[in-house]
């Protein structure tokens, strides 16, 4: 029975998973066909291929002088000045404080240039902990507001997904929520997004410009860690993917991604040129922003290098590919070099070091360093740096920081990929281990050699790759998409017409409107018959109403604002209408919640006058009774365990302390608002502000006597949008409403019990009403799933 149970379930799976798998592969080989195409005739401009062309490492220019204008560099800042500072959103994947990895130095450097000229929102994902403090500390002079995404990894794919794992991975709608929260609330002209796996999130910048910065191609990193079996060697890397299947995915994911940006940010000409071949435009949107290196930080003090000893390994073990590269060079490359000078030293040294990397220690002349607070130190300690990297891509920070520190390095063609160095000049290229070591040993024994090499790494670096020249570059890609739209201003609060009050206010109605007509009339009635002792006021912000319905809130002295129609948002709306407001207390009550009785603010609003450490009072609601509803009376109610029978209502309550705060009728603390507006929210913006709230501890105290009455009346159309955007809603949440949910849900005997019932006696007349047991758990699952956005 168990087997037949799960048959239909696996061929679904298998099918779906074929068809997918087609698609990708399909669409991944034309896109690889196109780029072929495009390769043979497209010529890279000329400011991509100035430059010396080395020893075939890298064919052109990859310093600052890629894709320089035309005019001197302080014009081109000076022009920023002139204007309103930017205002850029940097969105990290990874921690960045402390800077113990390439990417965090590189973000670092560029946060603290960048911060001269913009007005700098950072964005970080963290698992776990309380690093907020460590980026504050270090970042937050850098950056007007500093905030950390509490990441929580995700491994679980749909049989139909066509995203690389890497992309599943930092997928996340919460963060999406929280970026466009950013967007809004600071009004972002540029959102900077970094490393691909979060160019998924070009949607969630909204308004804004956007810029991905690819770190390294990903598509070509996945090609080149499974040609050397990563997978197999290192069970971490599945996380990444590790099949041809995946790098299928991962090649048509990061060029769709890259396709929707505004720009993208290569770390080198050679990224470019192979990106480039993919896009439709060419190199039209790509900017190379070339990794650098604090070269006064990094530069040797005199006569020091006659002191220095012994060769280096550095990395971060995290990377794999650092791992793999220690672990190619202890075992083909050290053994040549120790058979030449048997007392020869390897000192291993930076940050995540496995197990395996620290039992080593002590063992055939390695000694593991581990992390130090200053890479300069371990460099100007050493006479050669090995780089032995056979996987990756973009350009590796160590060797820049190599040349400033005047170290001499032997590299792979692979590590040194990228950089404007010369192999014979700058360093020495070797990719087979008897190379490798003669170079290496050739620096140990050499002197004089080791010193030229010295010297010309140091100018390239101080002509080429100072942070202060990658910083300039990358200011001027901002620059760009600030001319090529209209810039966005923060949003400004107009006047609003209608009754003023000279007098302190102790609550605000807050009470977004359109066309509420006679309904509206009966809601404003109630809130103005109330016994509450104090001065009100009533502030309505209306996204389109006839001149009927505003001259009628004019006339019961309501102060309104009007907005745009397309302005309207759940969210933004009420945190204008409280930016509005004069009161100590709001509340949010909707046009057409009527007040069931006269003591309904009093009762609403007094517990917060009581008790100072509450936040916010949840009121009532209740349906019309029967006969005296307004509209046509729905016979599963408008609201209540009735219409929300479905699991993820039920889930979400059971978690909140059995609260779903409804701004149909509440009232916040004006102080607890400030400190935690409701931000962008196309829906359940109640939902949202109640998770925010139920994060920092605050109090919200339920009072069912403060009661209004609500209903709605649906047809088909109109319940199948509402239950489809709630479904949008609550992934937007990052609540999942699943397969096996709607099943459930659906074959709910106690709801079809009562459909029956209703049916036979009369009270289930429409269709809307005798398909709704099944037509919300569907349309749930259809817009949790699949919904992009409210539907109206």
């Amino acid at each position: 029975m168990s087997t037949l149970r799960t048959l239909p379930g696996v061929i679904y799976s298998g099918v779906v998973r074929a068809l997918t798998a087609s698609w990708v592969v399909l669409d991944s080989g034309a896109l690889r066909l196109r780029a072929w195409w495009r390769g043979k005739f497209q010529q890279a401009p000329t400011s991509w291929i100035r430059g010396g062309t080395g020893s075939g490492i890298d064919e052109g220019s990859t310093g600052a002088d890629a894709e320089l204008p035309s005019e001197p560099l302080e014009t081109a800042e000076s022009s920023v000045a002139a204007r309103r500072r930017p205002r850029v959103l940097i969105v990290c994947p990874y921690r960045i404080a402390p800077p113990v990895h390439g990417g965090a130095v590189r973000l670092t450097n560029l946060i603290r240039h960048l911060s001269r000229d913009c007005d700098l929102y950072l964005l970080v994902f963290e698992v776990g902990g309380d690093p907020i403090g460590a980026h504050r500390r270090d970042l937050g002079p850098f950056c007007k507001v500093v905030e950390v995404h509490d990441w929580r990894p995700c491994f679980d794919r749909e049989v139909w997904d066509t995203d690389p794992p890497n992309f599943v991975l930092f997928r996340s709608d919460r963060l999406a929520w929280t970026l466009r929260d950013m967007v809004e609330e600071h009004g972002i002209d540029v959102v900077q997004l970094e490393y691909t796996e979060l160019s998924q999130y070009r949607d969630a910048a909204g308004p804004a410009k956007v810029i991905v910065v690819e770190h390294d191609l990903a598509f070509m990193t996945h090609q080149r860690r499974r040609s050397l079996g990563f997978a197999e060697r290192f069970p971490d890397s599945k996380a990444y993917g590790s099949t041809r299947l995946d790098g299928a995915r991962q090649l048509r994911r990061e060029v769709r991604s890259c396709r929707q940006a505004d720009q993208v940010h290569m770390m080198s000409a050679h990224d470019g040129r192979i990106l480039a071949s993919y896009m439709p435009d060419g190199y039209e949107r790509l900017r190379v922003v070339p990794n650098g290196v604090d070269c006064d930080h990094y530069a040797p003090s005199p006569g020091s290098t006659a002191q220095r000893r012994d060769l280096l390994f550095v990395g971060n073990y995290e990377n794999l590919p650092n791992v793999d590269a220690l672990e190619y060079f202890l075992a083909e490359i050290w053994p040549l070099i120790r058979q030449q000078r048997p007392n020869e030293i390897l000192r291993v040294g930076g940050a995540g070091m496995p197990p395996s990397v620290l039992e080593l220690d002590g063992k055939d002349g390695v000694v593991i360093v581990g992390e130090v607070d200053d890479m300069a130190t371990l460099y100007h300690a050493h006479k050669a740096l090995a780089v032995p990297l056979r996987a990756g891509s973009g350009t590796r920070l160590k060797i820049l920081e190599a040349f400033a520190a005047g170290i001499p390095v032997v590299a792979t063609s692979l590590a040194a990929e990228g950089i404007q160095a010369v192999s014979g000049e700058h360093l020495i290229v070797a990719d087979d281990p008897q190379s490798f070591a003669a170079g290496l040993v050739s620096l140990l024994e050499d002197e004089a050699a080791a010193e030229a090499y010295r010297q010309a790494a140091m100018r390239l670096v101080r002509e080429s790759y100072d942070w202060s020249q990658s910083a300039a570059v990358n200011l001027r890609g901002i620059e760009q998409l600030m001319s090529e739209s209209a810039s966005r201003e923060l949003p400004t609060v107009e006047p609003v017409r209608g009754a003023a009050y000279d007098k302190p206010t102790r609550v605000s109605i807050v009470i977004p409107t359109l066309d509420g007509g006679d309904l509206l009339r009966r809601t404003l009635e109630g809130v103005q018959d109330q016994d509450f002792e104090g001065r009100t006021e009533i502030v309505c912000v209306d996204s389109g109403s006839s001149r009927r319905n505003l001259t009628m809130l004019d006339e019961m002295g309501c102060r309104v604002h009007a907005i745009e129609p397309s302005r309207f948002n759940h969210g933004l709306t009420r945190d204008l209408g409280a930016s509005l407001a004069k009161g100590e207390v709001l509340v949010f009550i909707n046009q057409d919640a009527v007040p069931a009785n006269r003591s309904w603010l009093r009762r609403l609003v007094t517990p917060l006058f009581d008790d100072p450490e509450l936040a916010a009072v949840q009121g009532g609601i209740a349906d019309f009774d029967r006969d005296e509803c307004p509209v046509r009376y729905f016979f599963w109610d408008s609201g209540g365990e009735r219409f929300y029978f479905t699991r993820e209502s039920r889930r979400w309550i059971s978690s909140h302390g059995g609260l779903g705060f409804s701004t149909v009728n509440a009232a916040l603390r004006r102080s607890v608002w400030e400190q935690l507006p409701f931000g962008w929210a196309p829906i359940m913006e109640d939902k949202k502000w109640q998770r925010a709230a139920s994060e920092r501890d605050l109090r919200i105290e339920v009072v069912e006597s403060a009661l209004v009455l609500h209903s709605h009346d649906y047809g088909l159309g109109s319940l199948s949008r509402r239950c489809e955007s709630e479904g949008y809603g609550w992934r937007l949440l990052g609540e999942s409403y699943m397969l096996r949910d709607m099943v459930a849900d659906m074959l709910r005997w106690d709801v079809h019990r009562e459909l029956i019932s209703g049916i036979m006696t009369g009270r289930a007349r429409t269709p809307a009403e005798w398909v709704f047991p099944w037509l919300r758990p569907w349309k749930l699952f259809a817009g949790n799933r699949f919904g992009r956005r409210v539907q109206h």
